[in-house]
């Protein structure tokens, strides 16, 4: 957007210096955020992540022909239960299972040569 000369660079100074003071309060929090804590958020991001390219997939599957619109209603609503239960698992359970294990029943395990859809 376009400023009125001085006035408008006090604005984006005072705007910017802001920014920085919070950014850096920001930082200074997640550093004494325990890692574990930190793996959990990265975890139930991935996990959310992964299911939304499932979704994608699927789709992209139904539209090619590949998936009777059965079947895609079948698988989708199949992963749109694991999504809701990556956001309804309490927070202990994901912490208590480690990384890798199966959260979720029909969930894969470490090792297990099943891969999910």
């Amino acid at each position: 957007f376009r400023t009125g000369g001085q006035l408008g660079a006090q604005v984006l100074q005072r705007v910017t210096d802001e920014s920085k003071q919070e950014r850096a309060q920001a930082d200074e929090l997640l550093q004494n955020i325990p890692d574990r804590f930190i793996e959990l958020g990265k975890s139930e991001m991935l996990a959310r992540r992964l299911c939304h390219v499932q979704l994608k997939e699927l789709h992209h599957m139904k539209e090619s022909g590949l998936l009777t619109s059965s079947e895609a209603g079948q698988i989708e609503r199949q992963v749109l239960e694991a999504s809701r239960q990556i956001a309804d698992a309490p927070k202990e359970t994901w912490l208590s299972h480690g990384a890798g294990a199966a959260l979720f029943p029909g969930g894969v395990e470490p090792g297990d040569a099943r891969r999910p859809m």
